[in-house]
């Protein structure tokens, strides 16, 4: 997990523009593409410490110089850096253009198409217009959430990760600090939207920890594991502690200062009242799902996936009306996590193609973050270049093994999941650009809310129940997504919100539906990668099964699926256009 750039910037080197002949003949073309390609990839790694410390276990054997690499949690939040950011994108914008689509390989195109999705997208969101539109404290995915995630799982392989670890823990005052400035100025604005009481509340959780904190205790195990002797290895703590207290803990103090003093400045009305907000939450949407779709074509997606699982819903329960009450306490046969992933991977084969770098420990969820209804499970993505096991994290509080929410919730994680995924295209896929800097969210989340639908044929269970409680769960996914642009595009109020939810079946009350309702208002686009982007391989699934008919092989569309990594989705539709009988 790490804290998002305010906005990607592409610097490009002015000896590619001058001495690397674009307009040459294809082959040099290629090599001046593939060297843009691989210097994007160094400063977009180099350029943020966090970014290099996730993905690369030895940057200098990526021709990284760490020494030029500033120990920080990355790009403020302020005016200056944002005016910066946007000059820097037209810049590289420029340099890119100079490349000649049609020169280069096909796997030259697929990272071209890939960096210009995602360059257009950065320069129409970087419009001066929508200075002040990002939110930097939603309740599902905030800064404040995110940090500490980001430190109990942080990775420490050598003393030098010590100094550098205490260097961040103190540089998190100072980078609330902006970001809280920033969000004075939202406010001031009326550009804020936000949970202000759940913000408040998550963040006393932290502060009252105090020095007894679990994110405290992780880091100094991770210390620990360095093996540095017990003087060496006090030193570091006690610096860490000191930092802890002086920089972590008063950046959670000073975020309930400011929100508490800008309750009166909230905007409760999502982006559909803003001057410029249904736009901004259009290219939002496309950003989350990994698409430049309309929204009129991501209203018909979601219509048409609706319409389907509602047919197939009512089929099942018009042949046999207890699949109704079967399907809401499905049970497996499981008593562990381990065993959970141990079933799929024994299973997986027979659907998906092999890959031999699985090898994974499970770990509980530290207990800061792990609260009763929070976040169930997630995957940490492994380094490039590491060759240790892959980890999963767990809540410690949701020990009831056998519900068909856990099956479901280690088969998204693990296996056939986010775990298998970032193995195979680890194994796969030569770009580091596409492993490592493709970052299409719509793709990454949907294909694993795919899989763990999926891997629900595996069970030794009734599957016209199976099935009946997946339809049930994607029309309830659908719902909410509808009502999340509903909420942000078309302006929909609480009673609107309550009476469309009526309409979906949802029996809500109204402290249950006001609880929904500002979860989705305050986390604008949040579900979107997950039932946008299941939604699209879904679609992708019903072309090729209609193209190929009798032909299909699943392993096939599998690997052409995930070959090209989190690439945009008109790059995965090309690679799954190929697919031959």
């Amino acid at each position: 997990m790490k804290i998002k750039q305010l906005l990607i910037s592409f610097i490009v080197l002015a000896f590619i523009l001058s001495g690397c002949g674009h307009k040459g003949n294809n082959e040099n073309n290629q090599k001046a593409f593939d060297t843009f390609i691989d210097n994007e990839f160094k400063r977009e790694i180099s350029s943020d410490y966090l970014n290099m410390h996730v993905y690369l276990e030895h940057p200098d054997k990526y021709g990284i110089d760490t020494s030029k690499v500033k120990v920080s949690l990355g790009t403020r939040p302020t005016k200056e850096s944002i005016e910066k950011v946007r000059k820097e994108n037209e810049k590289a914008r420029k340099a890119f253009s100079a490349f000649n689509r049609k020169d280069l390989t096909e796997i030259q195109k697929d990272i071209y198409d890939t960096y210009k999705f995602q360059s257009d997208l950065d320069s129409k969101m970087s419009d001066s217009k929508f200075d002040y539109y990002e939110q930097f404290f939603k309740t599902m995915n905030g800064i404040h959430t995110a940090l500490p995630s980001l430190f109990s799982d942080w990775q420490l392989r050598k003393e030098q990760d010590a100094k550098d670890l205490i260097v961040l823990i103190n540089d998190i005052l100072p980078y609330v600090n902006d970001a809280l400035e920033y969000t004075k100025i939202q406010a001031d604005k009326g550009l804020l939207i936000s949970d202000i009481d759940s913000i408040i509340s998550y963040c006393k959780k932290i502060a009252d920890g105090g020095m007894n904190s679990a994110v405290l205790s992780e880091m100094n195990k991770a210390i620990d594991r360095l093996n540095l002797g017990t003087i060496k290895s006090n030193d570091y703590k006690n610096q860490l502690k000191e930092a802890f207290r002086s920089s972590f803990l008063k950046a959670y103090t000073n975020i309930i200062n400011t929100f508490n003093s800008l309750k009166n400045k909230n905007n409760h009305r999502g982006y559909a009242s803003l001057p410029n907000g249904k736009e901004y939450y259009a290219l939002l949407l496309q950003s989350q799902m990994g698409a430049n779709d309309s929204m009129s074509a991501i209203k018909k997606l979601l219509s048409n996936g609706y319409n389907e699982n509602y047919q197939k819903l009512t089929k099942l329960i018009t042949q046999n009306y207890n699949i109704y009450s079967s399907m809401t306490n499905i049970r497996t046969q499981f008593n562990s996590y381990d065993e959970i992933l141990q079933y799929n991977l024994k299973r997986y084969k027979e659907d998906f193609p092999e890959v031999n770098n699985i090898e994974y420990e499970i770990k509980d969820i530290n207990k800061t973050i792990a609260t009763d209804g929070g976040i169930s499970a997630y995957f940490n993505i492994p380094a490039l270049d590491s060759k240790a096991k892959k980890q999963i994290r767990v809540n410690p509080n949701a020990r009831d093994i056998k519900k068909i929410d856990t099956y479901i919730t280690v088969s998204h994680e693990g296996i056939t999941g986010h775990m298998y995924q970032y193995a195979y295209t680890y194994a796969h896929n030569k770009s580091n650009y596409l492993k490592a800097v493709a970052n299409n969210k719509g793709f990454t989340e949907g294909y694993a809310v795919y899989c763990q639908y999926y891997c629900l044929k595996y069970l030794d269970l009734n599957q016209n129940v199976l099935n009946a409680y997946k339809y049930n769960e994607i029309l309830s996914y659908i719902a909410i997504m509808q009502a999340d642009i509903g909420i942000h595009y078309d302006g929909w109020t609480l009673d609107r919100f309550k009476s469309e939810m009526k309409n979906y079946g949802f029996s809500l009350d109204d402290n249950g539906a006001k609880k929904q309702y500002e979860q989705l208002w305050a986390n604008p686009g949040a579900f979107a990668p997950y039932y946008l982007g299941y939604l699209q391989i879904n679609q992708l699934l019903k072309e090729t099964k209609n193209r190929l008919k009798e032909k299909f092989d699943h392993k096939k569309f599998i690997a052409s699926l995930i070959e090209s990594g989190a690439a945009p989705f008109s790059v995965i539709k090309r690679h799954i256009n190929k697919i031959k009988e």
